[in-house]
C-alpha cells in the first residue's frame, strides 16, 4: 500500500513538474513571438514607397504657395512614407503640429465647407496615425492603414481644390462675358435710341 503511494505520488510529481515545463516553454515561446513582431515592426518600413499625390493646377498655384503650411505639410507626409517605425515615431508630433495649423489657416479663397471638412478629415487621419505609432504594441497592419488613409485624404484635398479653383475661374469667366454682353446690348440699343433722335 505504501508502496502503490509511493509510485502514484511520484507519477503525480512528474506530471506536475511536466506541467509546469511545458508552460515555461509555451510562454517563453510566446513571448519569443512577441519580440519578433516588435523586432520586425521597428524595422518594417511603412506607407507607400512611390507616393504619388495630385498636382495643383496653374490657377490654384498662388494661392497654395501664399498658404506655407500647406507645403510644408505635404513635404513632411512624403518625407514619412517608407521610414521606419522608429523614424516615424520622431517625427510624428511635427506632422500632427502641421494639420493643426493647416486647419487653422485655410485662406479666405479656400474656405467653403468641401474644403474644410477635407483638411478636418486629413488632420484626423494624422492622429490616427500618431495614436497607431504610439501605442504600447503598434501593428503594422494598423500602420500601413493608416498611412493609405492619410495619403488618400490628402490627395482628396489637393484635388477639391484645384476644382473648386477651376469653377470659381470658370464662374468669373461666366460673369464677366454676361457682363460684357450686357455693355454691347446697351451700347447697341444707346446707338439706337442717339439715331432716332437725330431724326
Amino acid at each position: 500500500m505504501r508502496i502503490r503511494f509511493n509510485i502514484l505520488s511520484g507519477f503525480a510529481c512528474c506530471f506536475f513538474c511536466f506541467g509546469l515545463l511545458f508552460t515555461a516553454c509555451d510562454s517563453n515561446s510566446g513571448q519569443q513571438q512577441q519580440d519578433q513582431t516588435a523586432t520586425k515592426d521597428s524595422t518594417s518600413f511603412y506607407g507607400t514607397a512611390s507616393i504619388k499625390l495630385p498636382r495643383i493646377n496653374a490657377a490654384a498655384t498662388p494661392i497654395v504657395n501664399d498658404w506655407s503650411i500647406f507645403d510644408d505639410f505635404e513635404d513632411e507626409l512624403i518625407a514619412m512614407n517608407t521610414l521606419s517605425l522608429a523614424e516615424i515615431r520622431s517625427r510624428s508630433e511635427r506632422l500632427v503640429s502641421f494639420s493643426d495649423s493647416l486647419a487653422n489657416t485655410v485662406p479666405d479663397t479656400l474656405g467653403e465647407q468641401s474644403i474644410r471638412s477635407r483638411v478636418n478629415v486629413l488632420q484626423t487621419r494624422v492622429k490616427l496615425l500618431n495614436q497607431a505609432i504610439n501605442s504600447e504594441r503598434p501593428r503594422a497592419e494598423a500602420i500601413s492603414t493608416c498611412f493609405e488613409e492619410l495619403n488618400t485624404s490628402m490627395a482628396n484635398l489637393k484635388v477639391r481644390i484645384n476644382e473648386k479653383i477651376l469653377k470659381d475661374r470658370i464662374d468669373l469667366d461666366r460673369k464677366e462675358n454676361e457682363e460684357a454682353e450686357r455693355e454691347k446690348q446697351k451700347a447697341i440699343l444707346d446707338s439706337i435710341i442717339a439715331a432716332e433722335n437725330q431724326r
